[in-house]
């Protein structure tokens, strides 16, 4: 590619983020533009940005639906399971139950559910944040812009148009900096941007999909993700974060904090097809949001298994009990499955 070629694609490639942009998570800066054009020194501008609140906030709230319904759908045998329902008729509310729980009818929460859940919300209400501030931005170089340029000399070689056109390209390009880097930096500070527990889940999903096996470091980093504390007993055994760690010091880590090998087994049954990545939520965790860990009355394949759960166990301030376990309705299940398909 010469480099004419190269710098047509790269014009072609920023007009087509700029067009998605306008016609997506920018359409209040886009509403405003449209607006100040069709109706220069009115209020309709301002009107616009207003309107942009209800917008964006139907937008947030229709984002954070669908990711709790494609949740409900990835989840849906495992939320049965646990609630003793039929799959068809599992829904969104029942996504947000499991997820947080109901003491009060002995169901925990599950914290890497939940955490989605929560981090979802998180990213809908900044979108919503920056589009305004990018809108406000947008409206202010457009006002302000034209006052400028209307008493300077440019304005007595530079027709109308010319002046509206320019000044409305630096107020879009603008609106796209000010969203994008408030997105950026708001959200890097906020840990918004780093792969939650479910994130990594669906991506060792898919790994799985395509043939290739999971390894116990992947499933620790999926503990990690979901419970932080878990990363400062990585510390206090080798010096550094466990995502600082190279293959063979993440192996020998895991050897020391991992004294019954569970990480091990459960890598093991997930390449073995025994424990499907949904499941697996439900099994590192307890179905815990709170950090409870519940009793087993069944053994995992290949070991004795202990009465807590691997990161209550690990953790610094010790266990919590609480009755039940995820594991032995999925064995319980299939058993039942297995039994009736030999009638």
């Amino acid at each position: 590619m010469n480099l004419l070629q190269d710098i047509r694609a790269r014009a072609l490639g920023f007009v087509s983020d700029l067009k998605a942009y306008l016609l997506g998570k920018g359409v209040v800066s886009t509403a405003v533009l449209v607006s100040s054009w069709l109706s220069s020194g009115t209020l309709l501008p301002f009107a616009v940005v207003l309107g942009g609140v209800a917008l964006q906030t139907f937008f947030s709230l229709r984002g954070g639906w669908r990711f709790q319904d494609e949740m409900t759908n990835k989840y849906r045998e495992e939320i049965s399971m646990q609630l003793g329902l039929d799959p068809a008729q599992v829904t969104r509310a029942h996504l947000r139950l499991v997820a947080y729980g109901n003491e009060e009818a002995g169901i925990p929460g599950n914290r890497i559910l939940a955490q989605a859940i929560e981090r979802q919300g998180r990213k809908g209400w900044l979108n919503f944040g920056a589009a305004l501030i990018a809108g406000a931005t947008t409206l202010g170089l457009l006002t302000v812009g034209m006052d400028v340029v209307a008493g300077s000399l440019l304005a007595e070689h530079v027709g109308g148009f010319m002046q509206r056109f320019g000044v409305s390209a630096v107020a879009m390009f603008s609106g796209l900096f000010v969203q994008n880097g408030v997105e950026f930096f708001v959200g890097r500070a906020h840990g918004l941007h780093a792969p939650s527990a479910h994130d990594q889940i669906l991506a060792l999903e898919r790994q799985r999909l395509r043939g290739r096996a999971i390894t116990p470091a992947q499933i620790f980093s999926v503990v990690i993700a979901a419970d932080p504390q878990m990363d400062r007993v990585v510390r206090q055994t080798t010096g550094k974060s466990f995502a600082q760690l190279n293959a063979n010091e993440r192996t020998r880590a895991l050897k020391v904090i991992d004294t019954n090998g569970e990480i091990q087994r459960l890598a093991e049954m997930v390449n073995r097809g025994d424990l499907l990545m949904t499941e697996l939520p439900f099994v590192l965790f307890d179905g815990a949001a709170g950090g409870t860990a519940a009793t087993r009355d069944a053994s995992p394949a290949g070991g004795t298994s202990p009465t807590q759960s691997f990161a209550d166990r690990v953790r610094p301030h010790g266990p919590r009990n609480v009755a039940g376990h995820f594991a032995d309705h999925i064995t319980a299940s299939r058993e039942a499955a297995a039994a009736q398909a030999a009638r």
